[in-house]
């Protein structure tokens, strides 16, 4: 057992792992400060197996591979009050896990990473109860959080980092993008996913990659203001289910999916599940304001006041897996061409089965439905109070 107590620990560096120290066994740091420590390896201040972190300033640390402040392997540890901040490293600029992590409070901020996870890598089990991961900046995927395994975000925020390619503020992947192990993102936490954006690719607020990933938005979440090329608020080719969350005032800059932008290949495929919530005010310079994607599977909530640059304000919906409506709203949206309430794309399946289409608007034709060669079937429903300009209200 390593136990400490307000001692500063500076400058150091390390030809391997632990730039300021390494513990293989019980860590206890309490109330130190940890600064311009060097790792040439993982850690650059901090690399342990186990133990409690509380109390301590972890800053303007390095590793040339992960964990640019704190590196754990293996073991399971609990942060409490700390400032992990501006620390860098090839992934994880602020913290690297593989272990089990319970982050009560405290900062990851202004961290970088030249890789994946500007603020935190995981390749284990992390419970976020509190504290905040803000304005992180990673040089590929998740700007603020790069998840590969469990992450339940009960509290605290994610907000206003960048990501380069993927997942401005959380990037969720399945382990090499192709395997069948889950790799679950749950949010419970009342705090906006918001301000993230991803420059160069899609998900500014949240990108889900690979099979076996999922991101679940339970009651009271939500994805708000968020910016990217593609997929504003999200963006992936796995499973995404919302529960009474919201989504909202997100913008696909340059294409697709002001809310929602999903899709299928070979490493995995896009489906949604809806069953209540709101998606609402969200912009695409190209197609879908609300939502763009496969799997399309909506039984409540309501998609209102989106807008599509070209086709689709509220929903877009393509690929051959079946989609459907049977409950919930689908009401004043917009899109300059045509589809202003759902377009449904080439070969793809829709049933309505129940819920309202109404009162949205095309500048082109199909102010409520627009049917580009695809197979709709309607066996109950409401469609009403729709506008297209050229036909077809």
């Amino acid at each position: 057992t390593l136990n400490i107590n307000g001692t500063p620990i500076k400058n150091n560096t390390a030809q391997g792992g632990g730039g300021g120290f390494c513990s293989h066994g019980t860590l206890n740091l309490n109330n130190a400060t940890l600064t311009g420590n060097t790792a040439t390896e993982d850690g650059g201040a901090i690399w342990y197996n186990k133990g409690n972190i509380s109390g301590c300033g972890i800053t303007g640390n390095t590793a040339n591979n992960i964990g640019g402040g704190v590196s754990l392997s293996g073991g399971t540890s609990t942060l409490t009050n700390n400032n992990i901040d501006n620390n860098k490293a090839n992934g994880g600029g602020g913290m690297y896990t593989d272990g089990s992590l319970t982050i009560s409070s405290g900062t990851f901020s202004n961290n970088n990473a030249s890789g994946n996870g500007g603020g935190i890598i995981s390749n284990g089990t992390v419970t976020m109860n509190g504290g905040s991961i803000t304005g992180n900046y990673s040089g590929w995927d998740g700007g603020g959080v790069n998840s590969r395994a469990t992450f339940n975000f009960n509290g605290g925020a994610i907000q206003n980092n960048t990501a380069y390619w993927l997942g401005g503020n959380i990037h969720v992947q399945a382990i090499d993008n192709i395997n069948n192990k889950q790799s679950v993102f749950t949010v419970t936490s009342k705090n906006p996913i918001s301000g993230g954006k991803a420059e160069g690719s899609g998900g500014g607020g949240v990108c889900v990659y690979g099979t076996g990933t999922k991101l679940i938005l339970n009651d009271g979440t939500s994805v708000k203001d968020n910016t990217a090329p593609t997929g504003g608020g999200i963006n992936g080719n796995a499973t995404i289910e919302m529960h009474n969350a919201t989504i909202s005032g997100n913008k696909a800059t340059s294409n697709n999916g002001g809310g929602i932008e999903l899709f299928s290949d070979q490493y995995g495929t896009g489906s949604f599940k809806m069953t209540s919530g709101t998606i609402e005010n969200n912009t695409a310079t190209c197609e879908g304001g609300g939502f763009h994607g496969p799997n399309f599977t909506m039984t409540g909530g309501t998609i209102q006041k989106n807008n599509a640059g070209t086709v689709a304000g509220g929903v877009l919906v393509n690929g051959t897996g079946a989609c459907s409506m049977s409950g919930g709203t689908i009401t004043n949206n917009t899109s300059t061409y045509s589809g202003g309430g759902l377009w449904v794309d080439d070969n793809t399946p829709f049933t309505l089965g129940g819920g309202t289409i109404s009162n949205n608007t095309a500048g082109g034709d199909g102010g409520g439905i627009h049917i580009d060669n695809g197979n709709i079937t309607i066996t109950a429903g409401t469609i009403s109070g729709n506008k297209g300009q050229w036909g077809g209200g």
